[in-house]
């Protein structure tokens, strides 16, 4: 018997059940947040803002969100956009008041 199944690791079905039921979760959550991506810049210097800017350009689906070195953008759900933008910006303000 292989050291993997000795230690009571998943087999390859469980791991593809378990991939799956990930995907949909995932679905579930982009559903109810928006699809947000985040990313954390090294080296922002003085160039960050130190407030939380909001940004959507004319004609665009997407929203941007930065402050310091966090960068964020989301695509809101049509139908839960006002909801998902107002929890996306109470983040970044939280953020905000307990930068260090």
């Amino acid at each position: 018997m292989s050291a993997r199944r000795d230690r009571g690791e998943p087999s390859g079905k469980r791991s593809a059940l378990r991939a799956r039921r990930n995907g949909e979760r995932e679905s579930e959550i982009t559903h109810a947040e928006g699809a947000v991506t985040c990313v954390l810049r090294e080296n922002a210097g003085s160039t960050g803002p130190e407030t939380v800017e909001r940004v959507r350009y004319p004609g665009d689906e997407e929203t941007h969100f930065n402050l310091l070195n966090v960068d964020c953008v989301i695509f809101p759900e049509p139908d839960k956009a006002e909801e998902q933008l107002r929890r996306l910006q109470e983040a970044m303000d939280d953020l905000r008041q307990h930068r260090s």
